[in-house]
């Protein structure tokens, strides 16, 4: 198999969608870890936003996480609240996307 290989542009802005779980029982980290392995190196200049949506907890508490995520690690990076339940498009994270110009990495 083909390995995987970034193909976007390197300057492209990324936006985070998560719905980090780091400290609920028996959830997975891998949002966490994601978010903080993007803000140790060159992509922390490319990181343009994150949102949360419900999935490993419910939306209040993935962007209550992400919140305090993003203080330690992103202060200056948006966050915005996204889907608490499936079917949910209007939100504050879609609004966001809406707006942007560009190249959008998810």
């Amino acid at each position: 198999p083909q390995a995987w290989r970034d193909e976007s542009p390197s300057s492209s802005p990324v936006i985070v969608d998560m719905d980090p779980a780091l400290g609920v029982p028996y959830r997975d980290i891998d949002d966490a870890l994601a978010l903080h392995w993007l803000t140790l190196g060159p992509s922390r200049e490319r990181l343009a936003g994150i949102t949360t949506i419900f999935g490993n907890a419910p939306l209040e508490r993935t962007h209550g996480i992400a919140a305090e995520l993003r203080l330690h690690w992103a202060p200056k990076v948006p966050l915005n609240r996204g889907a608490a339940r499936a079917q949910e498009f209007n939100s504050s994270a879609a609004a966001a996307l809406a707006k942007h110009r560009g190249t959008v990495v998810l």
